[in-house]
Parts: C-alpha cells; sequence; structure tokens
C-alpha cells in the first residue's frame, strides 16, 4: 500500500458566489488532482459558474437582437419593436437557424424581463440553465400573469426538483391558480382526440393516439401491459416491448367473437415470432401470492376489516403482492437473472400494470378545486379527478390523515363507498389492484359536514382513526423479516416516492428497505424503514453507499467519497395556491386540431383533391429542416 498525495483546493470553492473570484479560483484547480471527496466539491463549484455564465450569455444575446445603431442609446426599447431582421446577427454569429435564435431570446426575455427574479436565480448559480428553460417552456401558453405567478411560486424550491419533478410542481400551480383553465384546456385538447400513422424511414409503421382521454388512456395501458405480463409469465420469449406491440395489435385486430383476455393471452405466446429479441426475465405467474417487501399479508397479518384473500368486497379482486427480498442475500440471484426473486416482483409490479390517483378528499366532495395526481402520468384537475374516482371503486382507498402542514399522522383504509358509486369492476383480474388515496387534515375530518351520499364513508373513517394507535410497533412486529401491510402501508404513504434523493419512482412500486439491515439488528418499525427503488436499495449493498434516518422519514445518504445528501420528510399534501379571483385569462386553444383527413401523415396516398393539403406543422418562415 502507498499513500495518494491530493492537490488541495482552494479556500472558499465551496461557498464563493460565482463570478470573477470563483472563476479565479476554479482555474486554479486541475480536476483529476484532487482527491473523490474533493472533486464532487468542485463539480458543484463549476455548475454554479456554468450557469452565472450562461445567464450572462442569455443577456447579452438579448442586447444583441435590441441593438439599433439609429436608436438613442443604441437599442431599441423591448422586444415588442423588433423588426424582421433584428435577429440576423445573432444567426451568423451563433451559426444558428432563426427558429434556434427565436427559442434562445424567447427564453432570455422570459427570463430576464417577464419574470427577472427566475434570472437573478440563475445568475447567481442557484438554478441551472436546463431548469429555466423547464420554467419558460412549460408556462409558454400561460397568460404573462398567470406565467409569472406559477414559476414564482416554485421557485424556491425549483433546484431541489428533478426535471420532471419541477414540470409536475409548475403544473400543480398553475393549475391550482387558475383551476377553470385547467379544466377547460383539458376538455378542448380531449376534443381534438384523434389517430395518426406515419410510415417509418425502415418501412414500418407508428400508429398514435393524440389527445386522448386520460382516464381511458391510463386504463387502456394497464389493460395492455397486464396481458403483456401474462403472456411474459405464460412462457412468451420476447421482450416485454415486443409482446406489448404483439398485445396492441391483437387487440385492434378483427378477431373471433367471444375471445376473452385468456384466448388473446394464449394467442399472442402462440405467435412469439422467434427472430424476434430474447427478453431478459422471466416473471412469475401475474397475481401470485406470497411474502415480500409490500408486507407478508397473509390472513393472520391483515387489520382487521381489511380485505384478504377469501374477504374481498362484492366484486373486488384481491391485490397481488410480488415477493423482493428485503436485501440480497449473498448468494442471491441478480435482479436481472431469468427466474430470481427480483426480476419476478420487477416485472409485476409494473407501474405501467398499475393504476394510482392522489387526490385530496375535499376536492372529491366538492369543496375545493385543488388537483391531484396521476403517478406516472402527471396533474389532473379537480373535475377529472372527481370523475375518474367514480371509475376506481373496485381500488384500494386509502387515506392519508395529515396535520394541518400536509405531514402524515395516520395511513387507513376503507371499504366503503359513498352511495350511487358503483363497485363492480371493469376487469376481474387485474395484475395490479388500482389504489386511490385520499387526502385530508385531522381538522378537516374532524369538522367536515359531508354530504349525505358520503355520510357512511366519513363515519368509518372517524371511527378507524379513532383506533390509530400508530404503525406496530410490538416485539413480534420489530423481529420479523417483513413488515405486515398495514405498516407497509404507512411507509409508502409516508414517503410517497423512493427515499433517495433525486429519484421519484411511485412508493407503490419501491421495496421496504431497512435502513438498518435486520442482519445487522434492524427492527422492522417505520422509525427503520423506507421505501427504496430497487437500483436505489441496491446502493447500500451492492455500491458503498451508507443510509441514515435520524428522524421518522428523514433520510441521509453518505456516498462512498464521504459526501452527505439529504432527503427530508416530505408532505403528503403538496403546497397549492388558493385560485386567484377571476383566472388569468390563459390560452385554452389546442395547438392541433381534429380534422377529416386521411390517417396517413406523409402518407402513400394524397389528401382528397376537394381539400387544401393539410398546413404543415412547423411555422412558416422557417429555415429549420423538416424531420
Amino acid at each position: 500500500m502507498f499513500e495518494q498525495v491530493f492537490a488541495s483546493l482552494p479556500e472558499g470553492v465551496a461557498t464563493t458566489p460565482p463570478g470573477a473570484a470563483l472563476g479565479a479560483l476554479l482555474e486554479q484547480v486541475d480536476p483529476r488532482a484532487v482527491s473523490p471527496h474533493d472533486v464532487v466539491t468542485l463539480a458543484g463549484a463549476w455548475r454554479r459558474q456554468l450557469s452565472h455564465h450562461e445567464a450572462r450569455f442569455a443577456l447579452a444575446a438579448r442586447e444583441v437582437a435590441l441593438a439599433d445603431p439609429d436608436r438613442p442609446g443604441g437599442r431599441r426599447a423591448g422586444f415588442g419593436e423588433l423588426g424582421e431582421f433584428a435577429t440576423d446577427e445573432l444567426r451568423a454569429l451563433l451559426v444558428e437557424s432563426r427558429t434556434r435564435v427565436a427559442k434562445l431570446l424567447d427564453h432570455a426575455d422570459t427570463a430576464i424581463a417577464a419574470i427577472p427574479e427566475l434570472w437573478a436565480a440563475w445568475d447567481a448559480g442557484h438554478l441551472d440553465t436546463d431548469r429555466v428553460r423547464i420554467c419558460v417552456t412549460w408556462t409558454a401558453s400561460l397568460s404573462a400573469e398567470h406565467a409569472r405567478a406559477a414559476v414564482l411560486a416554485v421557485l424556491p424550491g425549483a433546484a431541489g426538483l428533478t426535471l420532471s419533478g419541477l414540470i409536475e410542481r409548475l403544473q400543480q400551480v398553475a393549475t391550482g391558480l387558475d383551476p377553470d383553465w385547467a379544466a377547460k384546456l383539458y376538455e378542448r385538447a380531449r376534443r381534438q382526440r384523434r389517430v395518426r400513422a406515419r410510415r417509418t424511414e425502415s418501412g414500418t409503421v407508428n400508429l398514435s393516439g393524440l389527445d386522448l382521454p386520460l382516464d381511458a388512456g391510463a386504463l387502456s395501458v394497464a389493460h395492455v401491459e397486464t396481458l403483456a405480463l401474462r403472456a411474459k409469465a405464460a412462457g412468451h420469449p420476447g421482450l416485454l416491448d415486443t409482446i406489448r406491440a404483439d398485445v396492441y395489435l391483437t387487440l385492434l385486430h378483427p378477431r373471433p367473437h367471444g375471445w376473452d383476455d385468456d384466448t388473446l393471452v394464449a394467442h399472442v405466446v402462440a405467435h412469439a415470432d422467434p427472430a424476434d429479441p430474447r427478453g431478459r426475465v422471466t416473471p412469475r405467474h401475474v397475481g401470485a401470492r406470497g411474502p415480500g417487501p409490500g408486507g407478508d399479508t397473509s390472513a393472520d397479518d391483515r387489520e382487521p376489516d381489511s380485505p384478504g384473500p377469501d374477504d374481498s368486497a362484492p366484486g373486488e379482486p384481491p391485490e397481488p403482492e410480488a415477493p423482493e427480498p428485503d436485501a440480497p442475500e449473498p448468494d442471491a440471484p441478480e435482479p436481472d437473472e431469468p427466474g430470481s426473486p427480483a426480476a419476478g416482483a420487477r416485472v409485476t409490479a409494473s407501474r405501467r400494470a398499475g393504476i394510482e390517483m392522489r387526490v385530496g378528499l375535499l376536492t372529491l366532495l366538492g369543496h375545493d378545486e385543488k388537483p391531484g395526481t396521476l403517478p406516472g402520468y402527471g396533474v389532473v384537475h379537480a373535475p377529472f379527478a372527481r370523475g375518474f374516482a367514480r371509475q376506481l371503486c373496485h381500488a384500494d382507498w386509502r387515506v392519508a390523515v395529515t396535520d394541518d402542514h400536509g405531514h402524515l399522522i395516520a395511513a387507513l383504509v376503507t371499504r366503503r363507498r359513498p352511495d350511487g358509486y358503483a363497485t363492480t369492476p371493469e376487469q376481474t383480474a387485474p395484475a395490479a389492484r388500482p389504489v386511490l388515496e385520499l387526502r385530508i387534515t385531522e381538522t378537516e375530518l374532524k369538522r367536515l359536514r359531508e354530504p349525505a351520499a358520503w355520510t357512511g364513508v366519513l363515519a368509518d373513517l372517524r371511527a378507524r382513526f379513532r383506533a390509530w394507535t400508530g404503525p406496530s410497533s410490538s416485539p413480534d412486529d420489530a423481529h420479523r423479516r417483513f413488515p405486515h401491510a398495514a405498516l407497509a402501508r404507512f411507509i409508502r404513504t409516508r414517503d410517497r416516492t423512493c427515499v433517495f434523493p433525486p429519484c421519484r419512482a411511485s412508493a407503490l412500486v419501491t421495496d421496504i428497505d431497512h435502513t438498518r439491515a435486520v442482519t445487522h439488528g434492524g427492527a422492522t418499525l417505520a422509525p427503520n424503514l423506507g421505501a427504496a427503488c430497487r437500483h436505489d436499495h441496491r446502493l447500500k449493498h451492492d455500491a458503498g453507499w451508507r443510509l441514515a434516518q435520524p428522524a421518522p422519514g428523514r433520510f441521509v445518504w453518505t456516498s462512498p467519497t464521504g459526501h452527505t445528501y439529504d432527503r427530508p420528510p416530505r408532505p403528503v399534501a403538496p403546497d397549492i395556491p388558493d385560485p386567484a379571483p377571476g383566472g388569468h385569462g390563459s390560452r385554452t386553444t389546442p395547438h392541433e386540431f381534429a380534422t377529416d383527413d386521411p390517417v396517413w401523415i406523409h402518407g402513400p396516398y394524397p389528401a382528397p383533391p376537394s381539400r387544401p393539403p393539410p398546413r404543415p406543422a412547423k411555422d412558416p418562415g422557417t429555415d429549420d429542416p423538416p424531420f
């Protein structure tokens, strides 16, 4: 062994604001010469400096567009005075198309002139260019007032969100600020639903359904995924992607009368193409039961009155549960090995095969218009949530009771349904039982005046809440290998997603992980459990990361280089602003319109001569080549 000598970072690299001073410090350091710990600090400093430089470039580019030697002061007053040729010098300087330059200037002008706080965060290195672009792009259809209000609401926490998380947060806030706009936008786009087909360069065809209703679309995706998983479990040797495609075509293709799902699956398996790529995983039969990180849900371990294998509510199928080891055993097969428990569970627990909706109970009762969330699909407006809840009567109804700050107090279930809600599921054997999660504060639950149709549901919830004593903490439970169903449900409701800080995998498709392993004396209790997706679960066992849970629901990850990453407890109920009086007047007109034109786009036959050819999707005048 020999002692490695590393160069030291200049003092202040981690704390100096971006600009000339930080640039001078960074230029002194060769990243190849510093320690593994310091190179992480160095990368973070360079990221701040890069954001600062890109913000200053955007400022300079905007000034180039505004420059006019014939005006007083040598510049135009604003973008409203730009002429046709104002951007051409930037085109020549940057060697870019008019379209690219227009996008660059739009982002710069919005961030600098319309939302100066956004540019200030960018210039200070608090926000990187990609997140600034998201803030501009995903509010482009909003009115100036609406866009500014949405961006200012998300700005304090934007740096801690992934790009997809930032998009979802912007959608939540924009919908909360103007629920009527969100409902009109969805409904008008839904009216433009259509099917389009495009022949590819290789001779295959891409068949797409556009602007489909979200409820029907999500249920259709779940149905295709369920049938594909069943075909895989029945012995189809192909990749899941190709099996999904075969199921999709079989569902659309004319077939003999009387075919049920079993017949369709058998047909897909029997007609598997031996020339297709071979699959990498072999799941066990969809719907098989057994212990796992979701809880050992044998009849003895279930909560009183919760549906078990033999006592499901009429018309409600039991929820399948996929076994996965809490931590990989030393001699266990890798998760991607055929036949491994992790492989089978990973496929069975596919998010596509299940439906999950999260919404406030007050929203379902019509007391507010707060948006809900359909994990995997994004934010849904209140009228959609109320309508879709009626289609999820056979789902597992879970109720998160929170404090006034949105943090979880109790995770309840109810088998009661409001009067007038149908209880017969549309399909008898889903791969994963849908989940409808309702949120309500303790104060609201105690004081709420419910409609008559909801009296039974609220009475049941109040009784269960009075009986709630917290997640189980008995000595027998503490020594279990896997948590029982009620404790697993509490952990997943509390954590919301995988507990690795940037990961957004829904907690429903994660392992329940022991922060301190059972083999090292860790107890199967809430303060020692967390939701972790398969990849991030394995960080602890295979990649040298360490995990601590200093308080229930707060997770601190330490990397092999010694850096720590904090994942604080997340509120169950997101902070959504109240609607602005009168709305914001944002645009609700769809970008595209349904027509009677042929389904083919650039297809093998022309449009009928009685109609002019469809207008190209790109704006006229662009010099970007068509792709």
